[in-house]
């Protein structure tokens, strides 16, 4: 019942610009169940998201991504964020989540809910083979959000202007 619970409640994460936060307790938990699924498909998340990079810069640079940045320090900067596990940085956050949306090919609307996290729970937590399906990229970049939060706003730089995070 619990897990089922939890699962409902990663699958609802919002994705929004406006900056949202969860109750510290409330994020442990979730990152707690959420853990062993993520590290089971860390590698291949981390993999998928700087061959977005390598092979859309130029999506990159429409978002407003500095051309140079994109091809020289991007790619190793998504993939080693998201192998991290935690961390603190919003400019980490928002270069895995600007990366994660190039893969999403539906309406912005469907980012809200997914059904990854009761998917897994009720097929008894499968392998997931190529291709690699959009709903698991937003469910998996907003348990990487979650991992990387901090106290207070932690979304507060997904929609920021690069011009702001990096000027």
């Amino acid at each position: 019942m619990e897990q089922s619970k939890l699962a409902h409640s990663m699958d609802c994460l919002p994705w929004s610009p406006l900056s949202w936060s969860v109750h510290r307790g409330l994020r442990d938990l979730l990152i707690a169940f959420s853990k062993p699924t993520v590290d089971r498909f860390r590698k291949r998340f981390a993999q998928k998201l700087q061959d977005i990079v390598h092979q859309t810069p130029e999506k990159l640079e429409a978002r407003g991504w500095e051309p140079q940045f994109i091809r020289e320090s991007m790619p190793d900067i998504v993939y080693s964020s998201v192998m991290a596990g935690a961390g603190d940085s919003g400019n980490a956050v928002r270069i895995v989540t600007d990366t994660a949306l190039l893969f999403w090919d539906g309406p912005m609307s469907r980012m809200d809910e997914t059904k990854f996290w009761r998917d897994q729970l009720e097929s008894g937590y499968p392998d997931v083979e190529e291709p690699f399906p959009s709903q698991m990229m937003i469910a998996l970049t907003k348990c990487f959000v979650l991992e990387w939060s901090i106290e207070f706003d932690y979304q507060i730089y997904h929609d920021f202007p690069t011009e702001l995070l990096f000027g």
